[in-house]
């Protein structure tokens, strides 16, 4: 337990707010703390973890033993982010209400990671409906890192808000390529549950929730997506999805920002140096955002850093190579924003808590920009390419990359990181419950069954023929919004049925005028 940065932190805060402790606790004398009350039975997640945080050398084998308490009395543990907004917390804390020690912490973990996964579960939804984009699940498994996987196992809200971010992304680009408006209110239902929910993570997931919404929209004619704003369901979807970024925003602004940050040992420049040495760190932020697992104290071997630019680079050149076309457009923002999110963000508030950025902060927007110039890359530069051997030969490399990075955080916790490999081979000092077999088996079966399917949805995209709205979205000049459906582009509500059983061209054939 308490394998990944601030962990305990979030547990603690987690524990707090389900039993009706919300807005931060009491001051304390350290800066950026507060006391939080919490059962006695679940205060000491882990145990002290002191001897191997930060020291990657070490293994998870030095905590001591740990007594944990059959008592349900509150007592005070002091948190960093006790004045965190409260959702997240309070979906993940629940198991602490009726478990104690290792299992509330372990049942938690696993609340979290349901939560995740059913964001994760929103793009392969995306990705049968997606017809003219069949090998979106490759730029998928390109856009969750080794890292947003990681985290997604934890409890930590910055997993949530990036794989959230992503289903977002998937979500808002689906319902405004749809001219048919075809399973509207489903898809906005689903737009609301993410938007509220992503946005209430952390202190910046507003901004990033209005930058991914603003991507999705500028890459279409306005004129073509106008009749939106004039359907019921999407009405409420954005009712619903503008009071949570309210709610959330208030939060940051009254109770979040005054309470400050943990000052780091970093130097406090001014705005213009902190700016200028944020913008300069950022092919570490980069490194950062594919891997560095542990406490940030386990880097991956350079294999995988290169791999990953390099399919990265791939995603980005070809939208390049496009040009600044309609559908690249929110590619292009979200290119800028990974770049200057980062200074602009931190370089206020440096003097006051030093540098306090991670790569990690900046993955809610990588992800985003990945999906949509991955969808901008398909139609304007690869659509003659196989999308099913796309996504299986690009599968299989994330796959080699994210089982590489999984043995090598395994290392570290079980041997220490300078361990020689062998010592894996042998009872190690530390070993997950169940033992290690168990554990890696669950790993690559998930691995490679995730790869399957992704490879066996891609190619069922393709057998569709790309039918249903994307007939439509063909007709439309994407310049002007003008074509066959109409000035503004869309399709008469009487109509969605019809075009809906009407078949298209293959999803991978020229579109017609282009």
């Amino acid at each position: 337990m308490s394998s990944s940065p601030d962990e305990p932190d979030h547990i603690v805060k987690a524990e707090a707010t389900v039993h009706g402790e919300l807005t931060g606790g009491s001051p304390s004398k350290y800066p950026g703390k507060t006391y939080v009350e919490v059962p006695a039975d679940v205060s000491v997640p882990g145990g002290d973890i002191s001897c191997f945080a930060f020291h990657a050398n070490v293994s998870a084998a030095c905590v001591p033993a740990q007594h944990v308490s059959s008592s349900r009395a509150l007592v005070p543990k002091l948190t960093g982010v006790g004045a965190y907004n409260p959702l997240y917390y309070a979906i993940v804390g629940v198991p602490s209400l009726f478990l104690a020690g290792n299992k509330a912490w372990f049942a938690m973990r696993l609340v979290s990671a349901l939560l995740n996964s059913f964001f994760i579960g929103i793009l392969f939804f995306a990705a049968v409906q997606l017809r003219r984009a069949p090998a979106f699940l490759a730029w998928t498994a390109i856009a969750l890192t080794p890292e947003a996987m990681y985290l997604s196992g934890m409890v930590n809200p910055n997993s949530t808000e990036i794989v959230g971010c992503a289903a977002l992304a998937a979500l808002a680009w689906l319902v405004v390529s749809d001219p048919t408006r075809h399973r509207l209110a489903e898809r906005m239902t689903l737009i609301a549950i993410a938007g509220v929910l992503v946005g209430n993570t952390r202190a910046l997931s507003p901004l990033y929730v209005f930058l991914i919404l603003l991507a999705v929209v500028i890459s279409f004619p306005f004129r073509g997506s106008a009749d939106l704003l004039r359907r019921r369901s999407v009405l409420v979807g954005l009712a619903v999805g503008v009071a949570g970024m309210i709610v959330a925003a208030l939060w940051t602004l009254f109770i979040s920002a005054p309470a400050g940050f943990i000052p780091t040992s970093t130097p406090h420049d001014g705005f213009g140096k902190a700016f200028i040495t944020t913008l300069t760190n950022t092919t570490d932020f980069g490194r950062m955002m594919v891997g560095r697992t542990g406490w940030l104290d386990t880097s991956l071997p350079g294999a995988v850093y290169i791999g990953w630019a390099a399919i990265t680079g791939f995603v980005v050149m070809a939208v390049v190579i496009a040009g600044f076309k309609r559908r690249s457009f929110g590619a292009f923002l979200l290119m800028v924003a990974v770049v200057l999110v980062p200074p602009i963000v931190q370089a206020p508030s440096v003097k006051t808590f030093g540098y306090i950025w991670q790569g990690r902060y900046t993955l809610p927007v990588y992800v985003a920009m990945i999906l949509i110039a991955g969808i901008a890359a398909e139609r304007y530069v690869l659509r003659r390419l196989d999308a099913p051997r796309i996504v299986a030969i690009v599968t299989a490399a994330t796959g080699v990359g994210q089982l590489t990075a999984w043995v090598v955080t395994y290392r570290r916790y079980a041997t220490g990181i300078t361990a020689p490999w062998r010592d894996l081979l042998h009872a190690t000092p530390w070993a997950p419950p169940g033992g290690p077999i168990p554990v890696t088996v669950i790993f690559l079966l998930g691995t490679v069954g995730t790869c399957v399917l992704s490879f066996f949805v891609s190619r069922s995209v393709v057998a569709a023929g790309g039918t249903g709205f994307e007939l439509s979205e063909a007709a439309i000049d994407e310049e002007t919004g003008e074509g066959t459906d109409g000035a503004a582009g869309a399709v008469p509500d009487d109509a969605s049925r019809d075009l809906a059983r009407e078949p298209a061209g293959p999803a991978w054939a020229p579109e017609p005028g282009r």
